[in-house]
């Protein structure tokens, strides 16, 4: 029929039926955020749960349990052994209270896989902080600690996380 002689309900319908793709479009566009912003919250949490398990288990002195988050390639050049002496030579100085974690960034991806840096502070008694930055790998869909380092700042002394050394 043309749209001349059509009843004027069938043009309201017909006028709908061509305004009723955009709901799809803002749906699939929604549900889309959605997804996005559920697994960025979930690799976040995932992440800096990692972190803070390896911060726990170092913290305890249980050189096992930090050497089992560690991944594959830092088994390849730290054993176990030279974990145990780094923990108890230097990070047995990390305060045992829970640290804030300051700032987290998770790269996408590399050619190493997907990569994710952490790094914890505890505030020091004169003021200053202690630092433990850690960089995480996914191996076998787990976060895992790839290198960790720790620093120490003075009282009044800030950091850019950006401009720490590559660990």
């Amino acid at each position: 029929m043309p749209e001349a002689t059509m009843p004027a309900t069938a043009k309201n319908q017909e006028i709908i039926k061509k305004r009723s793709w955009w709901k799809y479009v803002l749906g699939a566009l929604l549900a889309l955020f959605i997804v996005i912003g559920a697994w960025a919250w979930m690799s976040k949490g995932a992440v800096v749960s990692a972190a803070k398990d390896f911060i726990v288990a170092v913290q305890a002195g249980d050189e096992e349990a930090a050497y089992a988050l560690t991944t594959e390639g830092f088994h390849s050049y730290t054993s176990l052994e030279q974990l145990a002496t780094v923990i108890d030579e230097n990070w047995s100085l990390l305060p045992k209270t829970d640290p804030k974690i300051a700032d987290y960034y998770i790269q996408a991806s590399t050619d190493d896989g997907q990569t994710a840096r952490v790094i914890a502070e505890w505030p020091k008694d004169d003021g200053g902080l202690f630092l433990m930055i850690m960089k995480l790998a996914k191996e076998d869909g787990l976060w895992l600690i790839s290198a960790a380092k720790t620093d120490e700042l003075a009282a009044g002394q800030t950091y850019d996380p950006e401009e720490l050394a590559p660990l």
